[in-house]
């Protein structure tokens, strides 16, 4: 079997990457959740649901047909809880790579069903560790299987700042068992404090340590400028809705119209980079798409030869557009 271990990283992989919010229905509430802190569960779920997994499976073989295979990042709400899930999965992984954000709090039979169905080379899950909802000893078991199988799965963890001393020690505890741990930086409201700009210089020094990326740190903690920069974003990356609404990125399905639906048999992804139009891109990763950054990355995967086996010839019609 190939090394699997490194596909998921968006930073190794150069093809084309959508973010799709399947559902928007969760078992868990979590305080530093922004549809949680925003009261908007319940607005959103009711609002998105109804499409059927032939649909979606539909959709997704033609945008294959026009784009090739797409690493596809599955979120929520809760993914795994999605009804008829395990036949929306299997489905699509047989034209696209499934990145699957999930909680685990799924039972472990439906892990072994889903394990039984798709192979790691389509698979990855990032297993979010909610220290408000979940049993550590629960979660641990579910990852450690998962890595058994294969998988391998990382953890991610919200800095929400109570939490950062324990997510410190989990950390090593996962990285010690030789599995990736990564720290998403808290945005939000806290005691009155909007975060990350309010983290104390203590707080910031534990970060430095936690997250991994300088680049996360410029563009998430201390908001670097990215008004007017050429990005990627509509281009070699898009955010999906539940509806099927394809967004540039997550900044736009907030404040601009989408730019197709993926049902609509036109649909198409931009045939090139664009201006951002926003001060900050302090959304989930996505500053990663910045032009000038991507090529970089994408040149530099190229003569490491780490990725010769997942470079997809779009980004090399795209990059030459």
């Amino acid at each position: 079997m190939k090394d699997v271990s490194r596909w998921a990283d968006s930073r190794l992989w150069t093809g084309r990457r959508l973010t799709w919010d399947l559902w928007y229905r969760c078992n868990y509430r979590c305080s530093y959740c922004w549809f949680e802190m925003d009261k908007v569960w319940d607005k959103l779920a009711k609002e998105h649901e109804g499409i059927g997994v032939a649909r979606w499976i539909e959709a997704w073989e033609r945008l294959y047909e026009r784009c090739g295979t797409i690493s596809v990042d599955v979120l929520g709400g809760e993914p795994l809880l999605y009804p008829s899930g395990l036949d929306l999965f299997a489905g699509m992984a047989r034209w696209h790579r499934l990145y699957i954000i999930s909680n685990l709090s799924a039972s472990m039979d439906f892990l072994e069903r889903l394990a039984s169905r798709i192979p790691p080379e389509r698979l990855h899950l990032s297993a979010s560790y909610h220290h408000q909802f979940a049993r550590w000893e629960e979660f641990w078991d579910k990852v450690l299987f998962l890595a058994g199988k294969g998988y391998h799965p990382e953890v991610t963890m919200v800095s929400w700042p109570p939490l950062l001393d324990d997510i410190d020690q989990k950390r090593k505890i996962l990285e010690a068992a030789g599995i990736r741990c990564d720290i998403h930086v808290f945005q939000g409201i806290w005691e009155g404090r909007d975060y990350p700009r309010s983290y104390s210089s203590r707080e910031r020094g534990i970060l430095g340590g936690l997250v991994p990326q300088d680049d996360d740190r410029q563009y998430r903690m201390h908001e670097a400028k990215t008004i007017g920069r050429l990005c990627a974003a509509g281009h070699v990356y898009a955010n999906v809705k539940a509806n099927g609404d394809v967004f540039r990125c997550g900044k736009d399905s907030m404040f601009s119209k989408p730019m197709g639906n993926m049902f609509d048999p036109e649909f198409r992804l931009l045939d090139a980079p664009a201006p951002c139009p926003y001060n900050f891109c302090n959304a989930c990763g996505e500053h990663v798409y910045l032009w000038d950054d991507w090529k970089r990355v994408a040149a530099d995967l190229r003569s490491r030869e780490i990725a010769t086996s997942l470079v997809e010839s779009s980004l090399e019609e795209g990059a030459a557009s």
